[in-house]
């Protein structure tokens, strides 16, 4: 059977967030995606609030140590990525910019990314196109066409969100497939 290394990175800055509430409703989807196309999936989830000294010492230091580094191999190393931010003042948290800097756009260059990011009002909504997209455009990786925005109150209802959490996950894991291999 094949199996797929896919990376989740929230920027969330709690472990319970609406981000990571976001990023475990992909998992689910992406997860029964690749099952559907008879691939295993091998889904691992990290919370950059876990990682914000590493990464100010990477940003000031030059270099990643520790779990950090192990950190941007899994992301290299991944069949495809999602990430999710929450949105502070129109675009992505400090923390998730800071660390999606440490890479290079060569290392990513044609990877699948799926974008969400979550909000307290709909008015923030446009954030996955206007900031998100282009980040992951100039990083040179292969956004889906359907990013997911979601506040709270969409999160707390399990119907609002999915038909655009399926398409997503649906053409994330069309990407994906095209590059997974045996093993």
């Amino acid at each position: 059977m094949k199996s797929a290394k896919i990376t989740i990175i929230t920027g969330g800055l709690a472990l319970h967030s609406s981000s990571a509430q976001l990023a475990d409703r992909f998992k689910d989807a992406t997860k029964r995606e690749l099952l559907d196309r008879g691939i295993e999936p091998k889904i691992r989830t990290h919370h950059l609030s876990q990682f914000c000294y590493d990464i100010a010492d990477f940003i000031t230091n030059g270099y990643p140590e520790g779990e950090l580094e192990s950190l941007l191999n899994e992301v290299l190393d991944s069949a495809g990525i999602i990430t999710v931010s929450p949105t502070f003042q129109g675009s992505y948290s400090g923390l998730f910019k800071s660390f999606w800097d440490l890479v290079s756009p060569e290392d990513l260059t044609g990877k699948p990314v799926l974008v969400g990011a979550t909000g307290g009002s709909a008015r923030q909504s446009m954030v996955v196109e206007y900031s998100m997209r282009p980040l992951f455009n100039f990083l040179h990786t292969d956004v889906t066409p359907t990013g997911v925005y979601a506040t709270s109150s969409e999160l707390s209802s399990h119907e609002v969100l999915e038909g655009r959490i399926r398409q997503a996950s649906r053409e994330f894991v069309g990407k994906v497939a095209l590059g997974t291999s045996s093993g």
